[in-house]
């Protein structure tokens, strides 16, 4: 982790867990319905302003040719890839399984029947990360959360060949990028359809990159911002997440996100030793932004098991909440629960990027050998 930004891997690291939350069913209504639970959705955003600001540190100065520009998509795909097509066959697995409990043993599937969210179409699509770039009508099949590496995969593409043939002008191309990205979510609303996951993405992650650009200007200038800024901004995300309005159309409002993200990246960057960066420099909380993208893409899965055990095993009374059953749990029980979740979720994920995530990166680097910091 010697080449790792500590205080950033642990905000992604806290950022996966808020979507996990996010994603958890209304098993304590009480919890499920707090604003800023509900609001959980917009870390994914942050993500990829976060990714931009890595990867343009990473190889901004270093995409010189075409054969840079191959290794660095190869090194994506390694990256993503083996644990992206893991918690597919998983679904596929989850899917059979629906399909078993249905016809073989009568069992009533409340919230969607076998392979409803997804066939072979949608398979195939997701096996080749192009089902959510807008062109699909199913943007989020099988392990939805997947939607988000779909984007950033191609947004990747874009900002090789960027940097790679407009070297001197990737600035003006990159803000260029992000402004109207930004500008079609905004003004085309709920007309672009599904593209939003790639607008969303595209905006974010360039921002992200000129962050990192205006990072080390300023900080060649030697600013330095005040200690309390850091928890400044994060007290002003999290009031932003609390008291977000819905809006007259959706992402009305969800687009703050991007400047407060920004802002929180300054800020980190940009302060002297603070108490904040002390806190996000300790072992633990960085170990959960190396495993972070294993949370963020086997949660789904263990989810679904956790939601199947209350309902089968326990047999907890349920309600409809937005067209899905919730099983429903005391408080005490929702402790448990949620501490069992978060319990299985960092260990599965601490072991997929033990003995698949890490070795097959790094067998990637190996043998591209092409380095990277990221």
């Amino acid at each position: 982790m010697k080449d790792k930004i500590l205080e950033l891997e642990s905000v992604r690291g806290l950022a996966a867990l808020m979507v996990v939350l996010f994603h958890t069913p209304a098993w304590y209504l009480p919890l499920f319905d707090v604003s800023v639970v509900r609001n959980g959705f917009l870390m994914v955003h942050l993500f990829f302003v976060l990714s931009g600001f890595v990867i343009y540190k990473a190889y901004g100065a270093r995409l010189h040719t075409a054969m840079d520009l191959m290794k660095f998509q190869a090194l994506r795909f390694g990256r993503l890839y083996p644990i992206h097509i893991l918690f597919l066959l998983v679904f596929v697995g989850i899917e059979g399984a629906k399909y078993v409990a249905a016809t073989t043993f009568g069992m009533n599937l409340p919230n969607a029947q076998p392979f409803q969210n997804g066939g072979i179409a949608e398979f195939i699509q997701t096996l080749f990360l192009v089902q959510s770039l807008g062109f699909t009508e199913n943007a989020k099949p099988f392990n939805f959360p997947s939607w988000s590496i779909s984007v950033e995969f191609y947004t990747y593409i874009l900002f090789a060949l960027v940097t790679l043939l407009a070297p001197r002008g990737k600035t003006f191309v990159y803000a260029a990028l992000a402004i109207l990205a930004l500008l079609a979510v905004a003004v085309l609303r709920e007309d672009v359809g599904n593209f939003i996951f790639i607008l969303h993405c595209v905006s974010g992650f360039f921002l992200g990159c000129l962050v990192c650009q205006a990072c080390d200007i300023l900080r060649g200038a030697d600013l330095r911002l005040p200690a309390i800024m850091p928890l400044a901004v994060v007290v002003l995300i999290f009031v932003y997440l609390w008291l977000k309005p819905e809006g007259e159309y959706p992402y009305d409002y969800d687009l703050l996100i991007f400047p407060l993200t920004a802002m929180l990246i300054f800020a980190l960057q940009l302060s002297a030793d603070n108490p904040l960066s002390r806190l996000l420099r300790v072992k633990a909380l960085a170990w959960l932004g190396t495993i972070s993208y294993s949370i963020y893409m086997s949660h789904a899965a263990l989810i679904w098991i956790a939601n199947q055990f209350i309902r089968v095993v326990l047999k907890r009374p349920e309600i409809s909440l937005n067209g899905l059953m919730h099983p429903q749990l005391t408080a005490g029980e929702a402790v448990l629960a949620y501490g069992a979740l978060f319990a299985m979720v960092i260990g599965l994920s601490s072991l997929t990027f033990l003995w698949l995530e890490n070795p097959l990166r790094e067998a990637a680097r190996r043998k591209i050998n092409f380095q990277r910091l990221s």
